[in-house]
Formats: C-alpha cells, sequence, structure tokens
C-alpha cells in the first residue's frame, strides 16, 4: 500500500507522521505513471510509482505508492531514476517520494518575469554555482 490513497485527514496525518518519524533512502523508479486524479485547479497531479528500495536494515522493498505532485517535484522523477523517499521504519511500504536528488530546489532569479518563486536545478550545476536556498 502506498501513501496518498486514503481520505485528505488520514493522508494528511500519515504523511505528518512519516515526515517526523521516516527514514530517508534512495529508491529507484521502475515505473510511474498519471492516475488523471487532480488537486489545486490541476496544479498538483497524482502519480502512481513503483519503487525499490533498501531498508537501513538492509531489508529489500518493493512498493507501488500514489501521492499527488506538481511540476517541480516531478523534476527529474522518471522511470530508471533515482527517487529520494522516506519511509515507515514500522511500515516500510509506506513512503513519501520527495524529489529526485539530482535536483535542489532554489529560489527563481527570473520570479519577476515568469512568476515562477521556486525552480529546479541539477545539484552539481546549483553548487558550482554557489545557489542556496536562502
Amino acid at each position: 500500500m502506498g501513501l496518498f490513497t486514503r481520505s485528505d485527514k488520514a493522508e494528511t496525518e500519515l504523511a505528518k507522521a512519516i515526515a517526523k518519524r521516516g527514514s530517508p533512502a534512495e529508491a529507484t523508479i521502475l515505473s510511474m505513471r498519471e492516475t488523471g486524479e487532480t488537486r489545486a485547479d490541476g496544479a498538483a497531479r497524482q502519480v502512481e510509482f513503483e519503487l525499490s528500495f533498501t531498508t537501513a536494515e538492509g531489508a529489500p522493498v518493493r512498493v507501488v505508492a500514489r501521492q499527488f505532485m506538481n511540476d517541480i517535484t516531478l523534476t527529474g522523477l522518471a522511470p530508471g531514476e533515482p527517487a529520494s523517499i522516506l519511509y515507515d521504519r514500522d511500515a516500510p511500504t509506506r513512503v513519501i517520494v520527495q524529489q529526485s536528488p539530482k535536483y535542489v530546489f532554489v529560489r527563481n532569479p527570473n520570479m519577476a518575469f515568469d512568476g515562477k518563486p521556486v525552480i529546479a536545478v541539477l545539484a552539481a550545476e546549483a553548487e558550482r554555482r554557489g545557489l542556496t536556498n536562502d
């Protein structure tokens, strides 16, 4: 069972709990597809991920998880690519897909022109240019 397939209230509580007590891991995206469900006037789309990762204890996990994501958090996520996740230590098949570890989110210096307050930048490029979230 993946995260974000329950009612909004239960979903929010579970997400908060995993964010607080979850263990970080890097998963491999085996497959992903949009389900067609949206929120926030289409700004967030539900994506179904099939993921494979290893827990901190060395146990292999394969899970299908659905959650709502916007365009910026989807940057760099694709089949065969890594994904930064948090998983529930008590139930490792409950996961939150966070983002691609290859990208960081920084304040957009061109916000006045394109309206996006945050942009995704390749982590190596951000480091080379000294970009931060500050």
